[in-house]
């Protein structure tokens, strides 16, 4: 490959990974992506950091900087997404919903819902349908009173764990958006993560292997 060829490949590489950044950090990027485009991207700016690593004509520290901040950043965004809507099925209504509207419709019919079995109870009960309203009682009471705060239990036990996991990976973020940092204390933080079951993406250790010791991001 001649020198020109070399620097025209270098410039398609690096358009390819600006391009792919926007995907998700662009002004016409969703402002609350959901799972399948977090993946997607992480899928994407690790399938290039790869390509990058393994390239050393295309080695240069700001883009190494620049790559290393995508693979972790999406990662802490699919932690934050399953923190708060991961802890949901994957065939929930709430789940299923777009945003804004998984704020306030679930929560919404379950008022509506609940109005409406005490209103199937009352007229059961005017009824003499005793039988049927005892059932209904027994229901209400189980969902209401055992089902309902053992899931939400459930779900702020899961959702604290990943808030607490994208915690740990904002330190080491926040000190790589300083531009100037040591690649080694960094690699001992985010190896320290796996103490935590926080696996961090093995390309990020190979993209701080390319970078020199005492980095320092020009601008």
């Amino acid at each position: 490959m001649t020198s020109e060829e070399g620097a025209d490949w270098r410039r398609i590489f690096f358009d390819n990974v600006y391009r792919h950044h926007r995907t998700l950090y662009g002004r016409e990027a969703p402002k609350e992506p959901n799972q399948d485009q977090l993946q997607e991207f992480c899928e994407g700016v690790r399938t290039l950091a790869k390509q990058y690593v393994d390239d050393p004509d295309l080695h240069d520290p700001a883009m190494t900087h620049f790559l290393l901040l995508d693979v972790l950043q999406s990662q802490q965004q699919i932690l934050l997404w399953t923190a708060q809507w991961g802890v949901y099925y994957k065939v929930s209504f709430r789940r299923s919903l777009p945003s804004p509207y998984r704020y306030f419709v679930s929560p919404l019919l379950g008022v509506v819902i609940y109005v409406a079995s005490i209103g199937l109870l009352w007229w059961l009960d005017t009824r003499d349908h005793s039988v049927l309203a005892i059932i209904l009682t027994v229901w209400m009471c189980y969902w209401y009173l055992i089902q309902r705060p053992n899931t939400w239990w459930q779900r702020s036990r899961a959702r604290k764990h990943f808030s607490r996991l994208a915690q740990l990976l904002a330190v080491p973020i926040y000190e790589i958006r300083s531009k100037t940092y040591d690649p080694d204390t960094i690699r001992r933080r985010l190896e320290a993560c796996d103490q935590h079951d926080l696996y961090i993406a093995s390309i990020a250790f190979a993209l701080l292997k390319v970078l020199p010791t005492s980095f320092a991001v020009r601008t």
